[in-house]
Parts: structure tokens; sequence; C-alpha cells
């Protein structure tokens, strides 16, 4: 494989075991990602994503991660139906990564924030507040834009 390909697709692929097709319990994907992580082809292996409201549940589970390394993690925010909804969900969000964070010190990584705009396209003024918001916190981030009919 030439050295340009292979630095591309470094860390390229995320993780996502929780969503369709495979929809598996958060256990059971933990340890996929697990066997993943300590394949061959590990090297094209990023975070695992997880929502938000699920960050909790790994607790347990972290003790995984203490011979491989920090378990790096893409979340996906809640969202909200309005600007406002959106930036004040943001905000929340932003909170709970902190705090799981500082809860688990540097045996996570939190780097990578996702989250769907508002149906109603947010204005300029709201997605620099969440952009400024996120950039503060040490997140990158994507924003999902709303499906078309």
């Amino acid at each position: 494989m030439k050295e340009s390909l292979r630095t591309f697709m470094n860390s390229l692929i995320d993780y996502a075991g929780l969503f369709p097709p495979a929809n598996l319990p958060l256990d059971e994907a933990i340890d996929d990602y697990i066997i993943h992580l300590k394949g061959e082809n590990s090297w094209m292996l990023g975070r695992f994503i997880i929502p938000v409201a699920k960050l909790n549940e790994l607790d347990p589970l972290i003790p995984l991660f203490d011979e491989i390394g920090p378990l790096g993690l893409t979340v996906l925010g809640s969202g909200g139906k309005s600007n406002d909804e959106y930036l004040s969900k943001v905000s929340e969000d932003i909170a709970k990564i902190n705090g799981y964070r500082s809860k688990h010190g540097g045996k996570v990584e939190i780097e990578v924030y996702e989250c769907k705009l508002p149906s109603n396209s947010p204005s300029r003024e709201i997605m620099e507040k969440a952009t400024n918001l996120l950039n503060d916190n040490g997140l990158s981030h994507y924003h999902e834009f709303p499906e078309l009919p």
C-alpha cells in the first residue's frame, strides 16, 4: 500500500456498532471495538461513536481500556428543533462532556462532537455561538444538515 493512502486512511473509520446495521448493546459494541483495536487493521480504526445520553453507561466498561490506552470517543449531540433549543442543547452537551472528561481523566478522550442541525437551518449567529462553544472546549465538530423532503 502506498504511504500516502495509508496516511489518509489512518484512524479514518470511526466505530458505530451501536447503530444500524449492527445495533449492538453497548457492552457487546465495546467488546467488538476492542477486538478490532487489537486486529491487524487497527490502524484504520478511529473513535467509538456514542450518543451523549449514553456516556454514563460506559463507566463500568472504561477499565477494559487500561492496557490498550485511552478510549477515543466521538459524541453525538442531543440536537434541537429550534435555534434556541439547539444552542441550549449544545451547551448542555458540552457540560456533560466536560464532566465526563473530569470523571475519567486521561482514560477517555472526547475529541469530536456531531449533531443534527434544526430543520429550520440555524442562523449564522447561532452557528457562530455553537462553533465558538465547541472550539473553546476542545471539540472538533460536524453538523449534520436536515434531510430535504
